[in-house]
């Protein structure tokens, strides 16, 4: 076998380097000896870095193993237990194991590390208890953290439970100021220790705890209004407001004042229908009259969230619509007895009647207007006491007397208004509006204004310099505002103006009850409803007594309800005019047919 070549070795002088120096003459022997010798110790090295890196890399697996228990334990596994983080409340602090959640899992870890060591060499142990033990540390401190965390929220869902708990007793009994006064205690206490348990001290947990006895109060206000009932919310809140955030006293306010609002329109809305369901009762059937407003005043009564003053305009409301359906009512069955019932022992100048006022009213208009005038404005045509022809072509206006121009102004001016309902000043205004401007212009000037006789003279002020803006009428607007002065000085100054202060007692407090008001309003409409139904019955009478008189002239026989009687007369033509007609008309007739013939009255 061939050797190896041989050459010389260095050396390094015992001094140090600055001395050092090549041998130059190195033997063979010398040099293979060093190359042997460090061949030696390389390989002794390289197997002990070898050994080395085989436990890092064991040790490593090892503790990759440790780390992926400590994420089984703290996170769990989607086919395995859950992780600790997962165990929350109750189940977090109360283990079946009796140790605390923090322990119980960390003994976990403790013993899969455990198996994991015994399959390592005694130095590989070493180092991998190291590894394992930064990783337990990291658990632990994990652990501890949730286990705090659930504690904490433990008791603050103890304490939330017991505050919302007590908030919810209270809001129940919401009227119950003793129940109140109790839940407000434990909700006190319950904020307390919530305060405490957060550390709070001083001023902070004195706010803290204001504000949640301040919530308190603000959920027992809210459960009032949500059911209306204003009264309590506002008492509640006068007699609590110092234990209420000053910020909250603005917003609580507002809502009472918009429920409020809305409470008293839903309720107006709703008693308005009742009552108009009522009135249509009552209209059909007047004897119901007290029972229906019975009924609508305890409907009212009850209305919860209402204030009292609103409570009593209703009723007040109520009750004159429901008097004014029954009086109507009664009158369409007995107009007469009607109109005497709201008379009550009146003499007949206490109570205006329609025809005095008519009388009063149209004395005005004929003073106004004048007499005949061959061209009545810029129309033309004559006119005799302001009827015009062109506007009454089926009269002859220039042979008009006075009663009779009044008679043509009842029909078709005063009745066409209805003036007989209007108050007498209203009337006054109205009447020579329809006059001088036409029945649909006074009628929608009624409409307009709501019969206030300064807002009708206004208007027709106003109406009447707009038309004389147009070239052909500018002439007459002095005459027109000359008018427009003399009806506010009939206005001001009629006697008719002046409606009595009081109607005589009736001893039916259904009526005597009534404003004053109230009862000349529903005379005038009983009145002219009375003359409506009077025209209506005048029309069926007529045609009855023509064939009445037709029959009994022929000898025909008469069935019972074919004669007119005294009732029916007196219904349709008033009480003298209809005896009067019954005696000289009916009655003879009457006399006439019952009487027997010769030839019926022969028996042999």
């Amino acid at each position: 076998m061939p050797t190896a070549p041989q050459y010389g070795i260095p050396k390094v002088a015992e001094a140090g380097l600055p001395n050092a120096r090549l041998s130059a003459t190195p033997t063979a022997d010398t040099f293979g000896a060093s190359i042997g010798n460090a061949v030696a110790k390389t390989g002794t090295q390289m197997y002990g870095e070898i050994v080395h890196q085989a436990n890092i890399m064991r040790v490593e697996d090892a503790t990759n193993k440790a780390r992926d228990i400590e994420s089984e334990l703290t996170f769990g596994r989607k086919d395995g237990d859950p992780g600790f983080l997962s165990e929350r409340g109750v189940n977090a602090l109360e283990r079946e194991s009796g140790q605390p959640l923090s322990a119980e899992y960390l003994g976990k870890f403790d013993e899969r590390v455990k198996a994991i060591g015994q399959d390592l060499t005694q130095q590989q142990q070493q180092m991998f208890r190291s590894q394992a033990s930064t990783i337990r540390r990291s658990m632990q401190s994990r652990a501890n953290t949730h286990e705090y965390t659930q504690q904490e929220a433990h008791y603050d869902g103890i304490d939330n439970g017991a505050m919302a708990g007590e908030a919810n007793r209270a809001a129940l009994g919401y009227n119950n100021d003793e129940e109140i006064f109790l839940s407000r205690a434990r909700y006190g206490q319950a904020a307390e220790r919530f305060a405490d348990r957060k550390g709070l001290s001083g001023a902070q947990r004195d706010t803290f705890v204001a504000g949640k006895v301040s919530d308190f109060h603000n959920s027992i206000i809210g459960v009032a209004l949500s059911n209306n009932d204003l009264n309590r919310a506002q008492k509640y809140f006068d007699a609590n407001k110092k234990e209420i955030d000053f910020k909250d006293h603005i917003a609580i306010q507002s809502n009472i004042r918009t429920t409020t609002g809305r409470v008293e329109v839903e309720a107006r809305d709703a008693i308005g229908h009742g009552v108009t369901q009522a009135e249509n009762r009552i209209a059909t059937n007047p004897t119901i009259y007290r029972t229906e407003r019975d009924a609508m005043a305890a409907v009212i009564s009850n209305l919860p969230g209402v204030s009292t003053t609103l409570r009593l305009k209703m009723n007040e409301d109520m009750d004159s619509r429901l008097r004014r359906a029954a009086v109507l009512g009664m009158a369409e069955i007995d107009p007469v007895g009607t109109l005497a019932m709201l008379k009550g022992k009146a003499t007949p100048d206490a109570v205006p009647s329609a025809a005095g006022r008519f009388e009063s009213v149209v004395q005005g208009v004929l003073k106004r207007e004048g007499g005949f005038v061959a061209s009545d404005g810029a129309g033309g045509a004559p006119a005799n006491f302001g009827i015009n022809q062109a506007a009454n072509p089926d009269i002859y206006v220039k042979n008009l007397t006075k009663n009779k121009a009044a008679a043509i102004y009842k029909a078709r001016y005063w009745d066409a208004i209805n003036a007989d309902t209007l108050p007498s000043t209203t009337a006054i205004v109205a009447m020579d509006a329809a006059v001088n401007q036409g029945v649909p212009y006074a009628q929608n000037l009624l409409k307009k204004t709501g019969g206030d006789p300064a807002a009708m003279l206004a208007q027709r002020e106003s109406d009447y310099r707009d038309l004389a803006k147009q070239p052909k009428h500018a002439q007459f607007l002095q005459q027109w505002l000359n008018r427009m002065g003399e009806v506010r000085a009939e206005v001001a100054a009629n006697p008719v103006t002046q409606e009595p202060k009081t109607l005589p007692k009736t001893g039916d407090r259904f009526i005597d009850d009534m404003p004053l008001a109230e009862r000349f309003a529903l005379l005038r409409q009983v009145q002219a409803q009375g003359r409506e139904l009077q025209q209506i019955e005048k029309h069926r009478m007529n045609a009855k007594l023509q064939d009445f008189e037709s029959m009994a002239k022929t000898g025909a026989e008469l069935p019972m309800t074919a004669i007119p009687s005294e009732i029916e007369l007196r219904r349709a033509y008033g009480e003298a005019d209809g005896v009067r007609m019954y005696q000289n008309q009916v009655a003879p007739l009457v006399q006439l047919v019952s009487e027997p013939s010769s030839a019926t009255g022969a028996t042999k």
